[in-house]
């Protein structure tokens, strides 16, 4: 089954859209400039054999171009990431603060956020929410002490 994917020599930095075939480059298309970088893009491009020895040649040198399934940047190796479906991988931060889309009313966006997202997100607030709270009791406790009657006798 052939793949395509966006793949990054190190020693220059260019970035192709190469088609593999079990891990063998079977065509490509680039260099590209990384601002044309997108998914949607992978299945338009001219995939030729023009290139491909250039490629062949330098095989292990190049290394996969992953984008963040949510924002569309480049996921960085090393970086903290999270699973988005059975494929994709997004930035923890995207995970965790996911982007607001259009509604269909007049001046609404929704927030799309999964389950667990949602539990995090309310968990966080309540617990601030719960640390606020405690601290104006307190203050409101040493408020009515200070402003309190004294004791009748």
């Amino acid at each position: 089954m052939r793949e395509r994917g966006f793949w990054q020599h190190l020693p220059t930095g260019n970035i192709w859209a190469i088609e593999t075939e079990r891990h063998v480059p079977v065509g490509c298309a680039g260099p590209l400039d990384a601002r044309d970088v997108d998914r949607r893009l992978l299945q338009y491009l001219d995939y030729s054999t023009a290139y491909l020895h250039l490629v062949m040649a330098e095989w292990s040198l190049y290394v996969p171009y992953e984008l963040c399934s949510a924002c569309g940047t480049l996921l960085r190796p090393g970086a903290a990431t999270a699973s988005n479906g059975a494929q994709s991988r997004v930035h923890l931060a995207c995970s965790l603060k996911p982007p607001t889309i259009q509604g269909k009313s007049v001046g609404a966006a929704t927030l799309v956020e999964s389950l667990w997202q949602r539990h995090a997100r309310l968990e966080r607030t309540s617990a601030a929410l719960r640390c606020r709270s405690q601290h104006l009791r307190v203050r409101g406790r040493s408020a009515r002490s200070r402003h309190a009657l004294p004791p009748v006798e």
